[in-house]
C-alpha cells in the first residue's frame, strides 16, 4: 500500500486467502479488504510502518470477496525509493482465522471446566456440611437415648455395689 492505504500491488496469495483477484483490489483503498472495526488501526499501523520501518504480528480481521470475515496475520515493512525515503509498505497476511477459531473453543473449554470445578467443590463442601450435621444428630439422639436408658437402669435395678454404680454415673456425666 501507499501511504494512503491505496493498494498498488499485490500477489496471488491475496486472491488464496481473500478471494479477490489481483486486478480487483490494486486502485483500491484497504477500506474494501479490512473489517470496519479494525480500519482505524489498519490505518494507524500504516504510519507507524512508514515511521518506524516495521510492524509484526498485528490483528486484523480482513473481509473476503465472499463477506465471510477471515482473522489474519499481518507484517508489514516499508519500501523505500531511490532517495531512501519510504514510499510504500509490503505487508504478509496469514490466514489465522482456523487458529482463532480453536484459540476461541478452548478458552470456551476451559471456562466450562472452570465453572464445571467450582460447582463440584460447591457441592462437595456442602455434601460435606450436610454429612457432618447428619452424623451430628444421629450420634446425639443415639447418645441422649443411651444416658436415659442408663438413668432408667439405675433407678430401677436396686444396684448394692456401690462400682457400678459409680460407673453408670461416670458414663451419665460424659
Amino acid at each position: 500500500t501507499d501511504k494512503e492505504g491505496i493498494v498498488i500491488d499485490c500477489n496471488k496469495r491475496i486472491e488464496e486467502v481473500l478471494g479477490y483477484k489481483k486486478h480487483e483490489i490494486i486502485g483500491f483503498k484497504i477500506d474494501k479488504l479490512i473489517f470496519p472495526d479494525d480500519l482505524n488501526s489498519a490505518y494507524d499501523n500504516i504510519v507507524k510502518v512508514f515511521e518506524h520501518g516495521y510492524t509484526k504480528n498485528i490483528e486484523y480481521r480482513m473481509v473476503h470477496c465472499d463477506g465471510r470475515v477471515i482473522d489474519v496475520l499481518v507484517n508489514s515493512s516499508s519500501l523505500s525509493n531511490n532517495l531512501n525515503e519510504p514510499e510504500s509498505t509490503i505487508c504478509l497476511v496469514d490466514d489465522i482465522t482456523g487458529f482463532r477459531s480453536i484459540t476461541r473453543e478452548i478458552e470456551e473449554q476451559s471456562e466450562r471446566l472452570r465453572e464445571l470445578s467450582q460447582h463440584i467443590e460447591k457441592v462437595r463442601e456442602e455434601e460435606k456440611s450436610r454429612i457432618a450435621y447428619l452424623i451430628h444428630d444421629e450420634i446425639g439422639q443415639e447418645l441422649t437415648i443411651l444416658k436415659l436408658n442408663l438413668k432408667l437402669l439405675a433407678d430401677e435395678i436396686e444396684l448394692k455395689s456401690k462400682p457400678v454404680m459409680e460407673y453408670i454415673k461416670q458414663i451419665n456425666l460424659t
